[in-house]
């Protein structure tokens, strides 16, 4: 009985051990893989994007969405749900990483702001916890810090939202923040546990900013 003990925790270590050592072979490959594409992320991509540039000089208080053909049908949903609200397609800036999602969205809602931006490992579909999704998070991350300095405040949003009201008329950031507080996060719920944890699929940053490290 107790050598049936003792090699079944064996077993258990030798299991732990396996997945210690897959979980570390995982992340080196998404270190790695951010290191070979940082540069897509980076400040200098985003300043050398006349597209963007050009965008910004009309939209100073823009709302960010990104996505790729995975996204489309739900963005397409999301579009037509708000375009009824004054002002919002007016300010949506969309990052379009494939050019069919470019391509669908210029051509259904051409007053939308819709910018192609090719990356190639945000063409194809990804999940959470994969070298891609990290990247994603790193690009999200850096484009929040640029717009951050160059906008005079932004949301960043997503498409899988139902808007029953308009959220730039519901949401007054002056009256939000005080303290010299400038970010505004959605939260998973309003009571108990879930008021108090943020979600970060939408936040508002807004101007001034005191600093831009994320």
């Amino acid at each position: 009985m107790r050598a049936f003990q003792l090699s079944l925790s064996y077993v258990f270590f030798f299991v732990f051990l396996t997945e210690i050592e897959r979980k570390l072979r995982i992340s080196n490959r998404a270190f790695r893989f951010l290191e070979e594409n940082r540069r897509d992320a980076s400040e200098e991509s985003f300043e050398a994007s006349v597209q963007l540039r050009n965008a910004l000089q009309k939209k100073r208080y823009p709302a960010v969405l990104l996505l790729n053909k995975y996204a489309l049908n739900i963005t397409l949903n999301f579009l037509c749900n708000v375009a009824s609200f004054p002002d919002v397609s007016d300010r949506l800036l969309i990052f379009a990483f494939d050019h069919t999602s470019y391509d669908k969205i210029h051509r259904s809602f051409p007053n939308v702001s819709v910018l192609y931006w090719r990356i190639e490992p945000f063409a194809d579909t990804f999940k959470a916890g994969d070298r891609a999704y990290q990247f994603f998070q790193l690009f999200r991350a850096n484009l929040a810090a640029y717009l951050s300095v160059k906008t005079e405040g932004f949301w960043m949003i997503q498409s899988d939202t139902l808007w029953r009201k308009n959220l730039f008329e519901v949401i007054d950031p002056k009256r939000r923040l005080s303290d010299g507080a400038n970010l505004i996060f959605d939260q998973e719920g309003t009571e108990g546990l879930l008021s108090k944890m943020k979600r970060t699929n939408s936040f508002k940053i807004w101007q001034p900013m005191s600093g831009t490290t994320f």
